[in-house]
């Protein structure tokens, strides 16, 4: 558990610095390894403070993040880009 926390807030120092620069999330995408394991998910979620979505296998990721990314491109939700990840 100790070494999960320690990458958890690992991560969260890595966002840290996207958030100086104006750029914030509401929500997270993890796949594969370690997003498969639930607890690793729910200190990830705490320590973030934020929803966490996991893709139920590497493909369901994929598309899952193509999906938004085309809805970026197209300006679908262009508010919710302007500041998000």
């Amino acid at each position: 558990r100790a070494v999960m926390e320690g990458v958890a807030f690992a991560l969260r120092d890595c966002y840290d610095v996207f958030k100086e620069l104006g750029i914030t999330a509401n929500e997270l995408l993890i796949r594969g390894g370690g997003g498969r394991i639930p607890l690793w998910r729910q200190i990830i979620a705490d320590v973030f403070g934020c929803r966490i979505l996991a893709a139920e296998a590497e493909e369901a990721a994929y598309k899952q993040g193509r999906s938004r990314g085309s809805d970026r491109e197209s300006g679908w939700g262009k508010r919710a880009q302007e500041k998000s990840l």
